[in-house]
């Protein structure tokens, strides 16, 4: 038997079908294709297909639309957000060749290594970052839009790693950083302070290194802001070792807008225009939304250099965190997006890619409920859902379902304390 070829990214493109009607311009319903090199037949021969199974689900239910579509040796994902525009990421179905009893040597496709609730999440946060960057879709010019759509899905599809996606991208949780009471108050009062003597900071994130401490951003903003922030801007930052050096000041600005709709109806088109400004100190990042021009950063940074950095050194001796745990574990509370991964949960992919499954199975239960599995490996793997929160774990140990839960409960008992009822 060979070695498996993995997942791969086959095709991405962006259409809308209400463009391109005229014979002569067909290809105006193209606003992405990927790979660039695809010559204008193939690619309209490839939407046309995806039009055409749209089309023929709608037939079925025009309510719910399509979201995949599964053949032997590729995955649609599919992805209508607004308008008739439709994302679509086509991918490989990963294949290992085989030998039968007969000497006859054939292609075996892992279908289930293909989880469509990891990708259908990942073109629905592509989208929400692109409109955070950009505004919606149909409040760009076509030709503009384009453009915009190149610059910006180029760099994502650059970033993706098709073979570690799972059960993260579809939670995109947040990573909060632990504070006692004092200093949380502290940090509250410092926070107060910037907002009354800067009304032109309208939003903000205080983090320390890539952890979140606080937010007055709403929570239908918070996780695509905060990963934009924490893996767009500053992964690089902490990656090198930045965020520990004692340097304060700001360190980004961006001088084209943040967008935001700040309207409760989501189909509001009101779109408020924030400029980005990051300010860093010790490890801490002040991350503000603006509506003010170049005079009055200045002025804020003075401000935070007066008046946080003292704090900030308080903060890099607070969050000590427990021994990292043996056991590998997720947890994600769907009330404030909270969640926390033990390292090194990608080490077995079999397993951790699993846990998308399991996530399909838990969201169909009420309350509480729990699932125990046994992998052919002796892998323990276990999932719990209460109170709107999630919990998955994976043992790497041979046991029997009594000794597993009791391992559960010590687990919760350090990595889980306060956060995670069982009972």
């Amino acid at each position: 038997m060979s070695s498996p070829i993995p997942v791969q990214l086959k095709e991405f493109y962006v259409f809308n079908p209400d463009f391109g009607n005229d014979h002569d311009d067909e290809m105006g319903k193209v606003m992405y294709y990927f790979p660039h090199a695809t010559d204008e037949n193939t690619q309209l021969k490839r939407i046309g297909l995806c039009q055409g199974i749209i089309q023929f689900t709608e037939m079925f239910n025009c309510d719910i639309p399509c979201e995949a579509l599964h053949t032997m040796k590729s995955r649609y994902i599919f992805h209508n957000p607004e308008g008739s525009y439709y994302f679509v990421m086509v991918l490989s179905i990963p294949s290992v060749e085989k030998t039968s009893p007969e000497g006859i040597e054939i292609t075996e496709y892992q279908n289930d290594q293909v989880q469509d609730n990891v990708f259908q999440s990942l073109l629905a946060k592509m989208y929400e970052k692109f409109v955070l960057l950009n505004g919606r879709l149909v409040n760009i010019e076509k030709i503009d839009l384009k453009r915009r759509l190149e610059k910006f899905i180029d760099l994502a599809l650059n970033k993706l790693e098709p073979n570690h996606c799972g059960i993260a991208e579809i939670f995109r949780g947040l990573q909060f950083f632990p504070l006692g009471r004092e200093p949380f108050l502290r940090v509250h009062c410092a926070i107060n302070h910037l907002l009354m003597t800067f009304p032109s900071v309208k939003h903000l994130l205080l983090m320390q290194s890539d952890k979140l401490i606080w937010t007055g951003l709403a929570q239908k903003h918070i996780q695509i802001f905060y990963d934009y922030v924490r893996n767009d801007l500053l992964s690089s930052h902490f990656l090198s070792g930045a965020d520990k050096q004692s340097t304060f000041g700001i360190i980004y600005k961006r001088d084209s807008h943040i967008h935001l709709n700040l309207s409760d109806d989501v189909e509001d088109e009101a779109i408020s225009l924030f400029h980005l400004v990051i300010y860093k100190a010790e490890a801490s990042y002040f991350v503000m939304l603006l509506d003010s021009e170049e005079e009055e950063t200045l002025r804020i940074e003075a401000f935070l250099n007066v008046n946080f950095i003292t704090l900030a050194k308080e903060l890099t001796k607070e969050g000590v965190l427990p021994e990292p745990s043996p056991i590998k574990y997720v947890y994600f509370n769907n009330l404030n997006f909270a969640e926390k991964m033990s390292p090194g949960c990608l080490a077995n992919m079999e397993s951790y890619k699993l846990l998308a499954d399991l996530k399909q199975d838990i969201s169909r239960m009420t309350e509480n409920g729990e699932i125990i599995l046994k992998m052919i490996s002796d892998v323990w793997i276990v999932a719990k859902v209460s109170n709107k929160r999630e919990f998955y774990a994976i043992f790497n140990q041979k046991g029997s379902i009594c000794e597993i839960d009791e391992e559960i409960r010590k687990l919760s008992d350090v990595h889980l304390t306060n956060i995670f009822f069982q009972d």
